[in-house]
């Protein structure tokens, strides 16, 4: 794409920039909408974010003035050169299990609060706020096409610290070991910094866990849906099973679920015996325990 316009003083410019366009069905209408997003190349004949741009001393209202021309453009407007594209290169593509990229998912499949890494290029912009507005309570995200090699540093460096302190701790550190990278300075923190993570006693007992919270979300996505008298609900919600179903399916086995089958079944027979001990087990605390543990109409009646 290239386009000329006129700053508020009249200033003219030349902008170049890929334009990604999706098109998606709204579930339940007879509606498709239409998301946008601007990736820049060049501007003013100076290759984005580069030195020679910046020794331009540009003023910053004349990209704010860019912004909001560029956000009233209509897809028809015939003031702009398109040459099409079959693929544009670090353009943010995200399948979300309710559409296309462009963060425009409605809430977090597990209604939970998780903390998003999306080590991948130009994961900032609007993505970071859709995961924050649906109940992420952090996200990282890059500024910029990063490169593999930085990526996996960042990233290891990141787990390898997260667990013993603060999120905020491990993302500095993270950024400390790609300072002398020319990706220096390309990751972005938003949401809860002080929150913190804690790591499994082991790999079998993390992976329990995470299958335990995707059959949990996958159940009470399925009540949900039951109960719903909204069809649009109702079809979000059946997406969403499937996506959770598609999830159990591509990555645990049979084994998994009769693991964790025995693992509820010894948790269940754990609170019943510390709830309703035998006599020889229950001691002297034994009435004190249940009339804690009774309803107050029970302990009148007996």
């Amino acid at each position: 794409m290239k386009e000329t316009f006129a700053d508020r003083n009249g200033g003219r410019h030349v902008v170049e920039y890929d334009e990604v366009v999706g098109f998606s069905p709204v579930p339940g209408e007879d509606v498709v909408e239409i998301h946008r997003k601007a990736i820049f190349r060049r501007f003013d004949g100076f290759k984005w974010m580069s030195p020679e741009l910046d020794r331009q001393k540009i003023p910053q209202y004349v990209y704010e003035d860019l912004r909001k021309i560029l956000a009233k453009k209509k897809l028809t407007s015939k003031s702009i050169q398109r040459e099409r594209k079959g693929r544009i290169p670090f353009s943010c593509a995200i399948l979300c299990s309710d559409s296309i990229h462009q963060g425009l998912f409605r809430t977090l499949a597990s209604h939970s609060s998780p903390f998003v890494f999306n080590n991948t290029c130009w994961s900032w912009s609007e993505v970071s706020a859709f995961f924050l507005a649906q109940g992420a309570r952090g996200y990282i995200g890059t500024l910029w096409n990063i490169h593999n090699d930085v990526a996996i540093t960042g990233a290891q460096t990141f787990y390898e610290n997260v667990f013993g302190s603060t999120i905020l701790d491990a993302f500095h550190k993270a950024t400390q070991a790609i300072k002398s990278s020319s990706d220096k300075d390309v990751y972005i923190l938003w949401g809860l910094h002080f929150s913190t993570l804690s790591a499994a006693s082991n790999y079998s007992q993390s992976r329990q866990k995470v299958f335990r919270e995707l059959v949990r979300a996958l159940f009470s996505w399925m009540e949900h849906a039951r109960k719903t008298r909204s069809r649009e609900v109702r079809a979000n919600s059946i997406e969403i099973i499937k996506a959770l179903r598609e999830e159990i399916v591509s990555n645990f086995q049979p084994d998994d679920l009769e693991n964790l089958g025995a693992e509820l079944r010894e948790q269940a027979k754990g609170a019943l015996k510390s709830r309703y001990p035998s006599d020889s087990e229950a001691g002297a605390g034994t009435e004190v325990q249940r009339s804690i543990d009774y309803p107050a109409e029970f302990r009148k009646m007996s």
